[in-house]
């Protein structure tokens, strides 16, 4: 509850990137919680496969991007002197960075549809291209569970400080090197 205050950007963020995914992909937003102390969420019409996959990851990928521009922007500035511009960016890169992975309800959904998606439209038709076609795309699936499944090991405070930590490192890198 109380990281949900602290970093409530980043916790909006996360909701807004399941809100535009939805928009990208055709999928009709019913209702947008996008912040609470007990959590946020985004309630949109059913998809199917990567469509839902999308949509469930899209808040790592914007909450990340825009995290390492804050901290990268921070690094830029406390160069030129500490300033409260600069403790403004560190903190909005703490809290996208924070809000970045997906929630397990995310995980749970997304691949749960991913793969009955996967399953429905390939494992069950028959002839030689369908087997192919599975051939080939089963191994791109084996990524995207491992990772899931790694995620699904972190709990939500580590798995935010932590990834946190590596952006902040990371937006340093240039400005060291």
């Amino acid at each position: 509850m109380l990281t949900a205050v602290i970093f409530f950007p980043g916790m909006v963020l996360h909701e807004l990137a399941h809100a535009v995914a939805c928009f990208v992909f055709g999928s009709k937003v019913t209702a947008i919680k996008p912040w609470g102390p007990s959590g946020a969420s985004v309630t949109h019409a059913g998809t199917t496969g990567w469509k839902n996959f999308a949509i469930s990851l899209a808040p790592f990928f914007v909450n990340t991007a825009l995290a390492a521009l804050c901290f990268f922007a921070a690094h830029k500035l406390v160069i030129l002197g500490p300033s409260a511009q600069a403790a403004a960016f560190y903190w909005l890169g703490a809290s996208f960075a924070y809000y970045a992975f997906p929630s397990d309800t995310d995980l749970d959904s997304g691949w749960k549809v991913l793969w009955k998606h996967y399953k429905d439209s390939l494992l069950l038709r028959r002839g030689i291209f369908a087997f192919l076609f599975h051939l080939v795309t089963f191994p791109l699936l084996l990524p995207a569970w491992f990772a899931l499944k790694i995620l699904g090991l972190l709990d939500a405070f580590t798995a935010g400080f932590a990834w946190a930590v590596f952006l902040l490192v990371l937006a340093a890198m240039p400005l060291v090197l």
